[in-house]
């Protein structure tokens, strides 16, 4: 059976094809005030048209996120906030690879880590919840701030208790793959944690290569400027630079980083504490001689923009959306977008939005683990 992840930013969106089969079991609807009013709206007979439009009106922030299961009945996923994800069964109008407009929703369930509760311990359900809010290999919907979150949470076990709780989550997420799709339960999110969790004991700053696809840019295997690629950490922040992935075969399992990690590494020394605002350091980073070096070699012509320019965006974005409301707030992120709107108009935009922020200045809380912005204390 085929899945169709689609992964949806305004005009922009990329897609990913995998196989799995979806288990006829079922959760629980979790009773949410928040989202009542929403759910008595989805009611039997809503077209997907009308269904996209309240989500959207809802949850502003994930929304537009929308995975597909192409399994019987046909079922969509969107991420309404950190915690909750709503499941759409529908009727099919048409048969077609894409949901019409016009299908009909057949029914509505929100699904939380908190549902699955009773098969975690009590002792590691923690654990479980910060690896699960951590992001995925993918530069749409990265969050630096909560992978920041999950590697200093783990380092703060010791090597072999972080490493038994990602192992951990790995089982659940490959355990039953229709439960893994509804709950969004992605063993891929334990590269990247185990990538800043550990270094190894040889001196060397590579860590093995995540082999999950081809990706743009691509960095040299043992390049030393491009250690933890895909990732890029500056001042302490991890962003995501890469722009996207072609998938081919069968994707290295995690497991094999972990085992790394266990006879080659220890936990990283300090928590991770960043020095500086994430707009100011993504400005910094690709205007580093790496940066330029890398993209020097990997610059495309044509009508097609840049993999330079694709992948300024998607670190832009990251920072914006480190930043603390309402400094990343009402920004439509397709202006930055250089498919959107063209590489000038993107850098333009970029340059607007910098203005906007003016004289703010952002620093981290380590205690909350969030950014704040700088209040100026007023004169005596």
């Amino acid at each position: 059976m085929t899945v169709l992840f689609r992964l949806c930013i305004r005009q922009f969106s990329a897609l990913l094809v995998i196989t799995f089969a979806i288990s006829a079991s079922s959760s629980a609807q979790l009773p949410t005030e928040k989202y009542r009013e929403l759910l008595s709206q989805l009611k039997q007979g809503t077209t997907n048209r009308q269904a996209k439009e309240l989500i959207a009106q809802c949850a502003t922030e994930y929304g537009e996120y929308e995975a597909i299961s192409y399994d019987q009945p046909v079922c969509s996923r969107y991420q309404l906030d950190d915690e909750t994800y709503l499941i759409l069964k529908f009727s099919r109008t048409k048969q077609q690879l894409c949901l019409s407009p016009d299908d009909l929703v057949s029914s509505s369930q929100l699904v939380r880590l908190d549902n699955l509760r009773g098969e975690i311990p009590v002792d590691v359900f923690d654990s479980i919840r910060v690896i699960h809010k951590s992001p995925k290999p993918s530069p749409y919907g990265f969050d630096p701030v909560r992978l920041i979150r999950a590697v200093n949470h783990l380092r703060s076990l010791g090597k072999n208790e972080a490493l038994r709780r990602l192992r951990f989550y790995h089982d659940m997420a490959i355990k039953d793959n229709g439960r893994s799709w509804r709950y969004d339960l992605d063993k891929q999110r334990i590269f990247l944690i185990a990538r800043l969790l550990f270094i190894r004991r040889d001196g060397r700053s590579e860590m093995p290569d995540m082999r999950i696809g081809g990706t743009a840019p691509d960095a040299a295997r043992g390049d030393p400027s491009w250690p933890l690629f895909p990732l890029v950490v500056s001042n302490d922040i991890p962003f995501f630079m890469a722009s996207g992935y072609s998938l081919a075969g069968c994707a290295e399992s995690p497991l094999a980083h972990l085992k790394f990690c266990e006879g080659h590494c220890e936990l990283r020394r300090a928590a991770l504490v960043p020095s500086e605002s994430p707009v100011v350091t993504v400005n910094k980073i690709y205007a580093s001689p790496e940066w330029i070096a890398l993209f020097r070699k990997e610059a495309t012509g044509g009508s097609s923009p840049s993999v330079d320019s694709l992948s300024r965006y998607v670190l832009r974005w990251q920072a914006v959306k480190c930043l603390p409301k309402p400094y990343n707030s009402g920004i439509n992120e397709s202006d930055f977008n250089p498919y959107c709107s063209g590489e000038a108009s993107a850098e333009q935009s970029w340059e607007k939005h910098l203005s906007k922020l003016g004289a703010a200045e952002f620093h981290w809380n380590a205690k909350m683990e969030v950014f704040e912005v700088n209040v100026a204390r007023p004169r005596r």
